[in-house]
């Protein structure tokens, strides 16, 4: 199974977003579904489904918010060859942030070997171009939105011929 660990992007942010995409001139490119948007915390890649219990067991551990979250910035990405349309988030406290991300992908190491290792920039990917068209440089302040999740969830990335989807597989709330 492809997991991965997220951010859900409560109402309020992404009705912004789509306010913001009607409103600004951004490149032609794919919008990804309302539904499918959020932040990714850490990327698992394959997995065995026989270590979800452990996985949710490891991800239970992490009851406290490390801060905010605040919707910006409309960009195209990454830099060197944009292929994606990104909403780019700054994280208040952080250094909380930080750690958090840290800990928590040092906990999936155990299970997820392949975890992806590249730091964290929390963004929401909004579209994408084609595979083999490189979209023109571009950005724009939009917002912001600010929000502080109550909680993050492992997902499982479903691809299909007939399209590509999300299930959430389990939650794990933030203790107020």
């Amino acid at each position: 199974m492809r997991l991965f660990l997220a951010l859900k992007i409560p109402p309020h942010v992404s009705d912004g977003l789509v306010q913001a995409l009607d409103t600004t001139k951004w490149p032609r490119v794919r919008i990804t579904p309302r539904h499918m948007w959020h932040v990714t915390l850490a990327f698992l890649g394959d997995v065995p489904e026989v270590d979800i219990d452990l996985i949710a067991n490891a991800c239970n551990k992490f009851q406290t918010s490390p801060g905010s979250i605040t919707l910006d910035r409309l960009e195209t990405f990454p830099h060197n060859g944009p292929r994606s349309l990104v909403g780019l988030c700054k994280e208040q406290s952080r250094d909380s942030w930080k750690t958090f991300i840290e800990t928590l992908r040092g906990e999936m190491l155990t299970f997820a070997p392949d975890l992806e290792r590249k730091p964290w920039r929390p963004h929401i990917t909004v579209g994408r171009g084609g595979k083999e068209e490189m979209l023109p440089k571009w950005g724009e302040d939009i917002g912001p939105w600010t929000w502080t999740p109550d909680g993050f969830t492992l997902m499982e990335s479903i691809f299909t011929e007939e399209a590509h989807t999300y299930r959430t597989i389990h939650e794990f709330p933030f203790t107020p």
